[in-house]
């Protein structure tokens, strides 16, 4: 295994991981009564964590494509 696909893997646990942090703190506050912020929480906490990882994957494969051209040349 190399160290690319080592990552990728490690980003993609993270990524579950926080998902689902936001998850179960979402779900909490909505059962303990703050139905707002709760459903604030699983909205917010979903576009953040959504864009975080979404960037992470759109800037590696930058890096990846940048990489090919200049091996090419």
């Amino acid at each position: 295994m190399n160290i690319k696909s080592t990552v990728i893997k490690t980003n993609d646990v993270l990524a579950y991981i926080a998902f689902a942090a936001v998850l179960i703190i979402g779900v909490f506050m909505i059962l303990g009564g703050s139905i707002g912020a709760g459903l604030a929480v699983l909205v917010g906490g979903w576009v953040v964590c959504s864009l975080v990882f979404g960037m992470w994957f759109v800037l590696s494969d930058m890096s990846d494509s940048l990489r090919k051209m200049v091996d090419k040349q």
